[in-house]
């Protein structure tokens, strides 16, 4: 799972969000850096959402 595959993840219907370790890559936490860590969360929560979960 990446960024660049979350989208497909999220069309699938028994999948309401994803996430994984390129999130938090080794380097960034090593080098306490959250402005990378951060802009890396946004970038996965502004992924369109898949299909209604009504």
């Amino acid at each position: 799972m990446s960024l660049a595959t979350g989208p497909d993840y999220l069309k699938l219907p028994n999948v309401p969000c994803v996430g994984g370790s390129w999130l938090t890559p080794r380097s960034a936490v090593e080098a306490d850096d959250w402005s990378q860590i951060t802009a890396l969360a946004r970038q996965a929560a502004m992924l369109p959402a898949g299909r209604s979960r009504t």
